[in-house]
Parts: C-alpha cells; sequence; structure tokens
C-alpha cells in the first residue's frame, strides 16, 4: 500500500468557524510472513486563518483535502518528507529487522 495521510480530528471555534488545530496521522502498511504491519506517525497542527480574508473556507465547506494540504504547509516540506522517511525505516524494519526486540531469557532454550 501507499502511505496515506489522514485527519483524525479538526477542531474548530464554534462561534467563527475558523480551523485552529487539525489532528493528522500518516500511514502505510507491509505485510511480512502473512501478518499485516504498520508504519504510522500521529501529530497536531495549530493553523489560523481569517474570516475575512479571501479564500476563506468556513468548518462546514472544509474538505479533508484541505486539512492535508494545511498539514503539510505548517509542518513544511522537509518535516513532511521526514514523517514519509521515518514511515518507510519502520517498514523496512518490519521486513529486514536490524534490532532484536526481545529478551536473552525468553528464547525458548533452557
Amino acid at each position: 500500500m501507499a502511505l496515506t495521510w489522514d485527519i483524525v480530528t479538526v477542531e474548530s471555534n464554534i462561534e467563527t468557524g475558523v480551523c485552529t488545530d487539525l489532528h493528522w496521522t500518516a500511514i502505510d502498511f507491509v505485510t511480512v510472513e502473512g501478518v499485516t504491519k504498520v508504519g504510522r506517525m500521529y501529530g497536531c497542527e495549530t493553523v489560523t486563518s481569517d474570516p475575512s480574508a479571501e479564500g476563506f473556507i468556513a468548518f462546514a465547506d472544509v474538505t479533508k483535502e484541505n486539512c492535508i494540504a494545511w498539514v503539510k504547509a505548517a509542518l513544511g516540506s522537509e518535516a513532511v518528507s521526514g514523517i514519509e522517511t521515518e514511515i518507510a525505516n519502520q517498514l523496512s524494519e518490519f521486513t529486514n529487522p536490524t534490532l532484536n526486540t526481545t529478551n536473552p531469557w525468553d528464547s525458548g532454550e533452557e
């Protein structure tokens, strides 16, 4: 599967319809020996918007695509790239492990 950005929650000011905080997730999957493993990152970005500005989009008209674009703009291209690289690294660790995550005494050998 390809990496997907999604919006979990949009916080907004009820009176003004201004979106204030966007909770996001970036996620990708890989199947290893029949088991689906998940690479994921989550965050929250604060966005600012002026209701009197040209192009303002009120809460009722905001789309998921608008929010994803706002999150990526708030993060900046370098951070977006870093997040996507980290998720790819997580998936790589599932398919080509470099870390042992067991205890020596749990190896099953007696």
